[in-house]
């Protein structure tokens, strides 16, 4: 009896060392996150899932969250609005979730991960204010718990790309700078680079081709051909913009060349296009005119063919605009007939500013590219007021 009882003691004493083994806490959690999301997805409501999340335990789960987070980030570029509930659930699992049982870093991460993700999708969304709360939520975060460098150059690219948004561009750089060099500091030459890209652009939306051309070909360099396509295509387009801006011909065919190649690899929205418009203001620059407009009529066909009204009505301004300075009347009166299907308020911007268009407004060309800039917010928040219709 006695040997039973030393048995007894024995095993209890390694189940309990077992089921305390953060590790194997973390094993069991990731090997529930396939039926706790399928549970999740059978609630019809966002609130039911927030409160299902908050009340109970079963999804107090860190594998949940992270699940979460990378589903969020998948769809954020072409589509925000889908992201920020999945960022929000992520948020409140990770909250939820009990430092007994995981550790409190990896929870910290989880936390300041969704914060970040949060507040860019606020950017994204044309929403500054929410932005900067979620922002405050992270810095509060990092600031309270021993977070790693990582964490903190996330928080350095999120914001600096809000200071971008924004039109503050020496902040962004800086900001941006600094979470380039931790990153490449600790081995992730990707992000870093797909950040100097990001820099590039800054410098060439400001006129400065000579300092974007460096930032871009740095980039590139870090860049595998067989890696993160988007951010590559992304920066052929600067640096074959760049290039041309200031006439060096054949590096900018070359640019073109490698990025006609990738752009197949890669959705015509939210990343192939940018570089079709890439292509038409390269033809541009080199006065070749009647191929910027070729370039632009086969875009916006591809955009409305993909069913991309939104992204196909900024090009379609494009075009109103040349054909009115051209006097092109045939092939306006074409495009006219052409109104990519728009709804709601877009529909009213987008026809109040090709009334300015046609009226050769002085003011059309501004208000055109405010309506553009609108309607890139208006894909990830479909209740994004617009500029134009504000003014009295």
């Amino acid at each position: 009896m006695q040997k039973i009882r030393v048995m007894a003691k024995k095993t209890l004493g390694e189940m309990r060392s077992f089921s305390d083994n953060p590790e194997d806490h973390l094993r069991r959690d990731e090997a529930r996150v396939p039926s706790l999301l399928e549970q999740l997805r059978s609630l019809r409501t966002e609130e039911e899932k927030v409160q299902a999340v908050l009340d109970q335990p079963r999804f107090h789960s860190p594998g949940l969250a992270r699940r979460l987070l990378s589903d969020a980030a998948e769809v954020k570029a072409t589509d925000a609005g889908r992201a920020r509930p999945l960022a929000l659930l992520a948020l409140v699992a990770a909250n939820q979730a009990s430092s007994r049982r995981f550790p409190q870093e990896l929870l910290d991460r989880l936390r300041i991960e969704a914060a970040l993700l949060m507040a860019e999708v606020g950017g994204l969304q044309g929403r500054p204010r929410m932005a900067r709360l979620w922002f405050v939520a992270a810095i509060a975060c990092l600031n309270h718990y021993p977070c790693g460098a990582l964490e903190r150059a996330l928080l350095c690219r999120t914001i600096g790309m809000q200071r971008c948004r924004e039109g503050r561009r020496d902040e962004a750089l800086a900001l941006l700078g600094r979470a380039a060099e931790i990153f490449a500091e600790h081995g992730e030459t990707l992000d870093a680079a797909e950040i100097q890209v990001e820099e590039g652009w800054i410098y060439y939306d400001a006129a400065e081709p000579l300092r974007a051309i460096p930032l871009f070909q740095y980039a590139l360099e870090l860049l595998p051909a067989g890696e993160r396509p988007a951010a590559r295509l992304r920066g052929l387009g600067g640096l074959a913009l760049s290039l041309a801006d200031l006439g060096r011909r054949q590096e900018v065919d070359a640019a073109l060349e490698e990025g006609l190649a990738l752009a197949s690899r890669v959705p015509l929205v939210p990343h192939g296009h940018g570089f079709e418009l890439a292509r038409a203001r390269v033809a541009e620059l080199r006065g070749r005119t009647a191929e910027m407009a070729e370039r632009l009529e086969a875009l916006f066909r591809r955009l409305r063919e993909a069913d991309c009204p939104l992204e196909a009505a900024m090009v379609w301004l494009d075009l109103g605009r040349f054909y009115v300075e051209e006097k092109k009347a045939p092939e306006l009166k074409i495009l006219k007939a052409g109104r990519p299907p728009l709804k709601g308020d877009a529909a009213s911007a987008v026809r109040a500013v090709w009334d300015l268009i046609e009226r050769r407004d002085p003011g059309a060309e501004k208000a055109m590219r405010q309506v553009q800039e609108d309607l890139g917010y208006a894909r990830h928040d479909p209740e994004h007021p617009f500029g134009i219709l504000q003014e009295p």
